[in-house]
């Protein structure tokens, strides 16, 4: 995973595009979405009458972890899409 990431890194680097592009989106849409993305989660978690009722809106680690790795998928193509047509 590792040799991906940087090879992709190093991909970003020698196009000659600005890689702050790449960065400063991939963090706006991180920021912008970790609230949005525990809204929806406590929405869904309430939803249906046969839903067991819990308590408070915060996920649980193992779905925190998969809303991150989600959040993240999206954070690089964001910023991909975003350094491809404004860099």
């Amino acid at each position: 995973m590792h040799a991906v990431a940087s090879v992709s890194y190093a991909r970003l680097r020698s196009a000659g595009r600005p890689v702050h592009v790449f960065w400063t989106s991939v963090a706006v849409f991180l920021a912008l979405n970790v609230l949005e993305n525990l809204v929806h989660y406590s929405i869904g978690r309430r939803r249906g009458d046969d839903a067991p009722q819990q308590q408070g809106w915060w996920p649980t680690p193992h779905d925190a972890a998969a809303i991150a790795a989600v959040m993240l998928v999206f954070a690089g193509l964001q910023g991909v899409i975003t350094w491809a047509l404004l860099g």
